[in-house]
């Protein structure tokens, strides 16, 4: 994807469970990226491209089909703050531009409100700042059913649906499929109105 070397790994040790990081090096205050709900760090890999020579780090939220794993609840938004906080600290990083996007949008501001000057900016993309509408949980079974179908009838179900990135790669179609068929999400706080 234009990076020279691939990421490191690194595993850091939070109150909510250990949180693994994947790590782009370079020089300058990093970019954090924090998928959303039912995903991971692999949700970035179309973007990660389009960062070479930035210091980017993709992390796997607890609590999420990735490869942390969550040992205690998050009760609110400062439990996930904290638990931000405690990621950003584990990886040695003061400072950092976040970019959310959807639940990780929420985690985000969360954070920022509560600790500006750890926040360099904020990249908020369709951010859950809200009470979630029954049309996203309908959106939800779309994609879900959309996935199942055979050959181009998913592909064209996919793309109406502005999910094709999944019509075009197998593999995380394959990943998208098992995050919401055989992940239990639990132990996070659903979203409540943000005011500042």
């Amino acid at each position: 994807v234009g990076w020279e070397a691939q990421p490191t790994e690194q595993a850091v040790d939070t109150p909510f469970g250990p949180t693994l990081a994947y790590r782009w090096a370079a020089t300058g205050t990093p970019v954090v990226l924090l998928h959303g709900a039912g995903t991971c760090a692999l949700m970035w890999a179309p973007l990660i491209a389009g960062l070479v020579g930035r210091s980017v780090i993709a992390v796997d939220g607890v609590g999420e089909p990735g490869r942390s794993v969550q040992t205690a609840p998050v009760r609110d938004a400062d439990d996930l703050s904290a638990w931000l906080g405690a990621t950003l600290d584990g990886l040695g990083v003061e400072r950092a531009h976040l970019v959310g996007a959807s639940y990780g949008g929420y985690v985000a501001v969360c954070h920022a409100l509560r600790v500006p000057e750890a926040v360099a900016s904020l990249g908020l993309l369709e951010p859950v700042l809200d009470p979630l509408a029954r049309g996203f949980w309908a959106y939800g079974l779309k994609v879900g059913a959309a996935l199942a179908l055979p050959g181009r009838w998913r592909e064209r179900r996919l793309r109406a649906l502005r999910m094709g990135i999944l019509a075009e790669d197998a593999d995380r179609r394959r990943f998208a499929l098992l995050g919401q068929i055989r992940f239990r999400r639990r132990g996070l706080p659903p979203p409540v109105p943000i005011s500042a």
